[in-house]
């Protein structure tokens, strides 16, 4: 059983909860010289590049700061004793992308996070200041905190010919002795990565280091802008997927559905089901009539949406063309005259792309008033944030040891699923008794001839339809729109099915697969699995026949409004509301 259990476990949780997207993760290395200064560069350089995980030096933060970021988690590491922003590291991550803290005992400035890929990877974000002395043995003992495979990104203002400075310092050194004595590689091609504006010259100073299995998935390349700051952002692509929604699963457009073209297609009346059982049945069944929608009704990509900037206007992009060739200019002549244009550039994006911004959100708000329809608000409000929900897949812990990859952490969660509802959690008397109950026969030699047991008709079919809603599509993508717009000869076809199953007691095993969402939901029901359409139609037509049978022959309580059609507990707070009136009358 728990075997059995997991597998159906797995097989749901990887297509259907997490679809990887299949294109390599990307990391973002800067030293952006104040978070919230540069708030906009940071966003635009995660928008562009799609970064999987950013990781920030001299964030310039205090703990009075909260997370300036809507769709990222920040792990931050704040200076708190200084009187004046400075230093300071942060992760961000991600919201989609399954990830936690890592603890690091250490005085070096430093923070770490466990990410979730197609395998779990550590990324830490340092910045060594240039005044502080760093022996050998701190890095090293930092390097051995991070569980394996590592990226190591920062700003180490080590200068060094291993990695393209044309000087070696004290800290260069320290360093190139651990790149010797160790098995952590160097992911620098010799680029700069800093711009000393003072002098107008190059150096490299920001260093990646990773784990050597990591080194060959790494391509490394500098951003040829800093931007607001005077070290270029670096951008690692790593050759992993990334567990995530990087698409969602596609869905029916019901409401501009060709229902006519969806009859036609949707024929089963030369098709006899002799010979064949349940399983094939139902294959055929469900393959005419999705094929029959993918035919007549519109779907959605799947793709998650681009975050829109609807305040960006033609003068924000020229602004930032003028910028991006002034630097130009500026790299390659680094004289004082080009780096002040360059200056005066960027202040000038800057400054266009806030009031741009305050204006389009002026215009937003003398939109709305008393007649605009709230889900209109929403929408806007969605657009101008960019927002749009995701799904974030935790990691598991078992026993304190991380589960790594998809198929473990559905393991794990089938083992305990399959855990809790097994008979171990009952009592000795409950067990005795359910022993007794499930051993007794509820057949009797006449139940073929009681009308619980007969064939279904198609009023019978037809009301079951009739009494759902709109719902999401299910496992098999059916949807209660397309049953319904079915033509007369293949709801004919569909309840023989129907009636082959009740003959023969036995369920196609698809419909015994159900999507369980995981979510803790403290004080509340846990989630209800959601089975296959055809499934739940049966199990509607068979519940319906059952408590017609039940209140006919009057086998339920009279006091009984649970679970019963036109009753509820206001049934009961009116019956307890008599029985205290006559009370008072009688007194």
């Amino acid at each position: 059983m728990a075997n059995r259990f997991q597998k159906i476990f797995a097989q749901w949780l990887v297509p259907f909860l997490l679809i990887p997207l299949m294109t390599r993760s990307s990391f973002l290395q800067w030293n952006c010289r104040g978070l919230l200064s540069n708030l906009d560069d940071i966003n635009a350089l995660l928008d562009r590049h799609d970064t999987t995980c950013a990781c920030l030096q001299e964030t310039y933060l205090n703990e009075r700061t909260g997370n300036p970021f809507r769709r990222y988690n920040v792990f931050r590491k704040d200076r708190a004793d200084t009187t004046h922003a400075s230093g300071g590291v942060a992760i961000i991550t991600k919201k989609s992308i399954p990830s936690k803290p890592v603890s690091l005992a250490t005085d070096l400035e430093a923070v770490a996070v466990e990410v979730c890929l197609d395998k779990v990877i550590t990324v830490c974000s340092i910045y060594l200041p240039p005044s502080v002395v760093v022996e050998q043995r701190q890095f090293e003992n930092l390097c051995n905190q991070l569980p394996p495979p590592f990226l190591l990104l920062g700003d180490l203002n080590a200068h060094s010919t291993f990695w393209g400075s044309t000087k070696v310092d004290h800290r260069g050194k320290m360093l190139e002795r651990v790149l010797l004595t160790s098995s952590i590689c160097l992911l620098n091609t010799g680029s700069p990565t800093y711009v000393n504006c003072a002098t107008q010259t190059f150096s490299s100073i920001d260093l990646s280091f990773c784990s050597p299995c990591l080194y060959q998935d790494v391509d490394w390349k500098v951003d040829e802008n800093p931007h607001g700051s005077d070290h270029f952002p670096v951008i690692l692509k790593l050759g992993r997927n990334v567990n995530s929604l990087g698409t969602r699963p596609p869905r029916w457009k019901q409401l501009q559905a060709d229902w006519s073209t969806f009859e036609k297609e949707a024929n089963l009346a030369s098709l006899s089901f002799e010979g064949m059982d349940v399983e094939q049945i139902n294959s055929v069944v469900t393959d005419t009539i999705i094929n029959a929608a993918v035919r007549s009704i519109p779907q959605t990509s799947g793709r998650l949406p681009r975050r829109p900037k609807p305040w960006w206007t033609a003068a924000c992009e020229t602004t930032r063309k003028e910028q991006n060739r002034a630097w130009g200019i500026f790299r390659r002549y680094p004289t004082s005259a080009n780096l002040i244009v360059f200056k005066k550039a960027r202040a000038k994006a800057r400054w266009t792309q806030r009031q741009v911004k305050q204006e389009s959100w002026r215009n937003f708000v003398s939109s709305l008033n008393n007649n605009a329809p709230s889900k209109v608000v929403w929408d806007r409000l969605r657009k101008v944030k960019g927002d749009y929900s995701t799904f974030c897949m935790p990691l598991l812990q078992v026993n304190g040891s991380l589960c790594h990859g998809l198929k473990e952490q559905a393991n794990t969660l089938g083992e305990h699923f399959q855990n809790v509802s097994s008979s171990s959690h009952y009592s000795q008397d409950f067990l005795k008794v359910k022993g007794i109950a499930e051993k007794q026969n509820l057949i009797g030699h006449d139940s073929d001839h009681h009308t619980y047991n007969m064939l279904f008709n198609m009023t019978e079919l037809l009301r079951a339809l009739s009494s759902t809603k709109l719902t999401a599509p299910e496992p098999d993508r059916i949807t209660y729109f397309m049953l319904r717009h079915l033509s007369n000869d293949l709801l004919e076809s569909l309840l023989d099915f129907f009636n082959t199953v009740w003959k023969e007691g036995r369920l196609p095993c698809r419909w015994k697969v159900a999507t369980v969402i995981p979510l803790l939901k403290p004080g509340k029901d846990s989630s209800i699995p959601t089975n296959c359409l055809l499934g739940k139609t049966f199990e509607r037509m068979v519940n319906n026949r059952l408590t017609h049978f039940l209140e006919e022959n009057k086998c339920l309580s009279r006091y009984q409004c649970g679970f019963q059609m036109g009753r509820s507990t206001v049934d009961h707070l009116i019956r307890l509301e008599t029985t205290i009136r006559e009370a008072f009358l009688r007194r």
